[in-house]
C-alpha cells in the first residue's frame, strides 16, 4: 500500500500512510496480476487475523470494565468521559468502514450479502465484522489448497487480501481514535489525583498501550502485502516503521496527559486548535482522494484525518513529504517541548513534587520517545525504504555483471594464449 513520497525526505518515492485509501483498489487488481500465481495462505496469516479480533475484544472489555468500576465507585464524570471514549470512535470508525463497504457495492467489487448479513455488518459488530470476514476467506483458502482447489484458493485468497485492505485504514485510524485518547485521559485522572493507580487503570492502560502497538503492526504488515509494485518493504523496514509511528503516538499522549492533569479545560482546547488546523491545511493544500464525491464528504474526512493528527501523520495523498514531515514534526516537537515545560512549572502534586523519580520521568517521557520516533524514521528513509533496496540490489546486479564480464573477458585472453 504504498504510494509514491519521497526518498530520504526528498526525492519523490514510494512512502507509506494512508495512501491505502488512494491504491487500495488498484492495488488488489495488481496484487492477483503480477504475485507470480503465489496465492498460498499461510498459518501465520490465520494465526495474526484472530489474533487481531482477541486483542480488540480484550481492550473493549478492560475499557467497559473500567467504566463500571468508575460508576461504582460514584465517580460519574470519569464514566462519562470513559463511555463517549468507547462510543464516539467506535461510530466514526463504524461509519467510515459502511461507506468504504458501499464503494465496493457500487463499484461491484464486493461479494453481495443477504439483508440479515448487512443489518449485522452495520448495527451489530461493524469492526469485527471485517476482521471475521477476512478470517473467513483465509480458513476457506485455505482449505481449498487442500483439495487443490486452484481457483477456488485464488479466489479466496484475492477476497482476503481486498479484505485486509480495507480494514486497514478503518484499524489505524480506530488506533489513533479511541486506543490514543483512552490512554490519555487515563493518565490525565491518574496525575490529577492523589489516589494512586487501581487495577482497573492500569489494565485499561496497558490494554491502550498493546492496541496501539498492535494496530500499528498490523497495519504495515498489511501494507506489505497489498502494494501496488512489487517493492515490497523488508521486516527490518516494518519494524522502523513501527516503532517510528508507535514512539511519536506515545510522545503525544505523554505530553497531552502532563498538560491536562493540570489544565484540563486548556488542553482540551489546544487539542481542538491543532486538529481545526491540521484540518484546515488537509483540506485546502493536502485533500486526500478518498471520501472526496462531495465538498462535505471531503471536509469530514479531513476532518477526522486532522483529529488523528494530534498524535502521528499519516500522509492523505501521493505526493512530495519533506516539507509536509519538516512542518508538522517541527510543530509536534515544539507543543511536547512546552507541555513539559508547563507541567515542570505548574505541577502541584506533593506525590510528584517530593519525589526525585516521578518528576524528572514525566518531563523527559514526551521527549524521549519523540526524538527516537524521528530517529527510526530517518534509519527507515536512508536504509530500509524499498527504492533504496531497489537501488542496492541493480548496482549489486551490475557490478555482479560488470565481474562476469571481467572474468568472461580473463578467460577468453587465457584461452586464446
Amino acid at each position: 500500500m504504498h504510494g509514491k513520497g519521497q526518498n530520504q525526505l526528498g526525492e519523490t518515492t514510494t512512502t507509506d500512510g494512508s495512501t491505502v485509501s488512494v491504491v487500495v483498489k488498484p492495488a488488489i487488481d495488481f496484487l492477483t496480476r503480477t504475485d507470480e500465481g503465489n496465492f498460498t495462505v499461510t498459518n501465520t496469516d490465520i494465526v495474526w487475523t484472530v489474533v487481531s479480533i482477541l486483542s480488540r475484544i480484550i481492550s473493549i472489555l478492560l475499557n467497559i470494565n473500567l467504566a463500571i468500576d468508575y460508576y461504582r465507585k460514584d465517580k460519574h464524570d470519569y464514566f462519562i468521559w470513559t463511555m463517549c471514549g468507547i462510543l464516539v470512535p467506535a461510530v466514526i470508525t463504524s461509519t467510515l468502514s459502511v461507506y468504504m463497504y458501499l464503494e465496493d457495492m457500487k463499484e461491484q467489487k464486493r461479494v453481495r450479502k443477504r439483508c440479515c448479513e448487512i443489518l449485522t455488518f452495520i448495527i451489530v459488530v461493524p469492526f469485527f465484522f471485517r476482521y471475521c470476514q477476512s478470517l473467513a476467506y483465509a480458513i476457506q483458502s485455505k482449505i481449498a489448497e487442500a483439495r487443490n482447489d486452484r481457483d477456488a484458493q485464488k479466489k479466496y485468497y484475492e477476497f482476503m487480501i481486498q479484505e485486509d485492505s480495507d480494514v486497514a485504514l478503518v484499524r489505524i485510524f480506530e488506533c489513533l481514535l479511541e486506543a490514543a485518547p483512552q490512554k490519555i485521559l487515563q493518565l490525565t485522572i491518574i496525575l490529577s489525583g492523589e489516589d494512586g493507580m487501581v487495577w482497573p487503570q492500569l489494565l485499561a492502560i496497558l490494554g491502550s498501550i498493546v492496541g496501539i502497538a498492535w494496530c500499528m503492526a498490523s497495519y504495515y504488515r498489511c501494507n506489505r502485502f497489498s502494494q501496488p509494485d512489487k517493492r515490497h518493504v523488508t521486516w527490518l523496514g516494518t519494524i522502523s516503521q513501527i516503532l517510528w509511528h508507535f514512539s511519536v503516538t506515545i510522545s503525544r499522549i505523554l505530553a497531552i496527559a502532563i498538560v491536562a492533569s493540570l489544565f484540563p479545560r486548556y488542553t482540551l482546547f489546544a487539542c481542538l486548535a491543532h486538529s481545526l488546523t491540521m484540518t484546515l491545511w488537509i483540506f485546502f493544500f493536502d485533500r486526500s482522494p478518498f471520501c472526496s464525491e462531495t465538498m462535505l464528504h471531503s471536509f469530514l474526512f479531513s476532518l477526522v484525518l486532522g483529529v488523528v493528527f494530534i498524535f502521528t501523520y499519516i500522509l492523505p495523498r501521493v505526493g512530495r513529504t519533506f516539507y509536509r514531515y519538516l512542518i508538522y514534526y517541527s510543530l509536534c516537537g515544539v507543543e511536547n517541548v512546552a507541555c513539559v515545560l508547563i507541567y515542570y512549572l505548574y505541577v502541584r502534586n506533593p506525590i510528584i513534587i517530593n519525589s526525585r523519580f516521578y518528576l524528572p520521568l514525566l518531563c523527559v517521557a514526551p521527549i524521549g520517545p519523540f526524538v527516537f520516533g524521528i530517529g527510526c524514521m530517518v534509519v527507515y528513509y536512508q536504509h530500509f525504504h524499498p527504492n533504496i533496496w531497489s537501488r542496492r540490489r541493480k548496482r549489486s546486479g551490475v557490478a555482479a555483471a560488470t565481474d562476469g564480464e571481467s572474468s568472461a573477458s580473463g578467460s577468453q585472453t587465457e584461452a586464446s594464449n
